[in-house]
């Protein structure tokens, strides 16, 4: 861990799901995969054009 790191949270969506009305459609692991599949693209494409 670095300096500043958060060792541990007590994060709760409660408040989303009661603002939202639903909860999340898409798990938590599939975001993950999709956002990384995204950032991969984006810095292969970024790199592609400097």
């Amino acid at each position: 861990m670095q300096p500043g790191d958060v060792t541990a949270t007590c994060a709760t969506i409660d408040k989303l799901w009661a603002f939202c009305g639903y909860p999340p459609k898409v798990k938590l692991a599939e975001r993950l995969a999709r956002f990384v599949e995204w950032r991969l693209g984006y810095e292969t494409e970024r790199l592609e054009f400097s």
